[in-house]
């Protein structure tokens, strides 16, 4: 079993480490965003601070059990942009946060494009981790030209075009699991938002003339990036989300965002998407929900499941209500609640107090 760490790039000459197990041959993939303190285990063993009391769980550590948790699945950890203090994750490079990792004030959006987007950013660490274009140590720096914000339909010979055919060879074919733990769950929120907004992307609007004089339709390369993504997921993970910082925004609690949330994934299914699985789990721990010094924590997860599965149930009832009563349909309805589904799960709620070490060992149950 072969363990990488690399430094790659993403957009915008944004950069995160990545450490990948690799499973000859698979097409099962793990992707996870963890939690403050972890960093590699040399890093944290080298820390001056209580960081090395952790070091059961370091990014190297935390490979090998999701390696056992999930088997015949390639692993990838995509550490963070920054450990502030040799601490606090930041994902900054996927979602607007401060040097503690908490998240800027929250901004719908409209639009997907290459500046907002952390799908985008994923996806060229995942192409940029297997092309040659790799930085062979943390200091080495890679100029990766990226392409213009739009594609030509039908253009063979659009630069646009060529990169995304090198996105889909990556995507495309591979099925994904995301698995956001603590810190990591800030990303999965803002995949989550970036998956609603295919609900407004249905078709091109816009057109430009090609080289040879004719109309084309035009959309975003972002739009196409995300979709394609979205198309090959099989599941995403929220283990016990939390930040430490005095702001909220710890979960989603924008109705309409979880509303297209879900009903994209319903209708991802109805559309025969390649990956036709789709599960949502939530699992979580007194020690976040229950922290009296943060009550909105457990307030906003409440929120956040509840409209999760009240938008599954209203899909499912949308989807029987346009059906008959055939023993036909009866078996599609059976295969659909079997491929999508949502499941929330407490940990550890007969140990009290709940501690940092419950939180972690979340790792170990879900």
């Amino acid at each position: 079993m072969e363990l990488e760490v690399r430094l790659v790039q993403g957009l915008n000459s944004q950069y995160n480490k990545i450490l990948k197990i690799c499973k000859s041959q698979s097409k099962n993939n793990v992707i996870y965003f963890g939690g403050d303190v972890q960093n590699l285990k040399d890093v944290m063993l080298a820390s001056r601070g209580d960081n090395k009391r952790f070091v059961q769980w370091s990014a190297e550590n935390t490979a090998l059990l999701l390696s056992k948790r999930f088997p015949n699945h390639n692993i990838w950890i995509i550490l963070p942009s920054q450990f502030y203090l040799n601490t606090f994750a930041s994902y900054n490079n996927f979602v607007p946060s401060d040097k503690f990792g908490v998240p800027e004030p929250f901004i719908s959006l409209t639009s997907l494009s290459f500046g907002n987007s952390g799908v985008c950013h994923l996806v060229s660490l995942l192409k940029n981790f297997s092309s040659s274009l790799l930085c062979s140590s943390q200091h080495e720096k890679v100029r990766l030209n990226l392409p213009c914000t739009t594609i030509i339909e039908g253009d063979d010979n659009d630069a646009s075009r060529k990169w995304i055919m090198g996105i889909k060879d990556v995507i495309s074919g591979n099925y994904w699991k995301l698995v956001g733990f603590s810190k990591g769950c800030m990303v999965l929120n803002q995949f989550a938002h970036e998956f609603s907004l295919l609900t407004y992307l249905r078709e091109p609007t816009l057109e430009v003339k090609s080289r040879m004089g004719e109309s084309k339709p035009v959309k975003p390369l972002a739009e196409i990036v995300v979709k394609t993504f979205f198309e090959n997921i099989t599941a995403m993970y929220w283990l016990d989300g939390g930040h430490s910082g005095p702001t909220k925004r710890t979960w989603i609690t924008d109705p309409t965002i979880v509303k297209n949330f879900v009903k994209n994934i319903y209708d991802r299914r109805i559309c025969n998407s390649l990956a036709k699985i789709m599960n949502i789990e939530v699992h979580v721990t007194p020690y976040q929900i229950k922290c009296a010094f943060r009550p909105w924590i457990g307030e906003e997860e409440a929120q956040f499941s509840l409209m999760i599965k009240s938008e599954f149930d209203a899909n499912r009832k949308r989807i029987k209500d346009s059906m008959t009563d055939e023993p036909s349909a009866r078996e599609y309805l059976h295969k659909l609640d079997r491929d999508l589904s949502f499941v929330r799960k407490v940990h550890f709620e007969e140990i009290l107090p709940s501690t940092i070490d419950t939180h972690f060992e979340l790792l170990t149950h879900f």
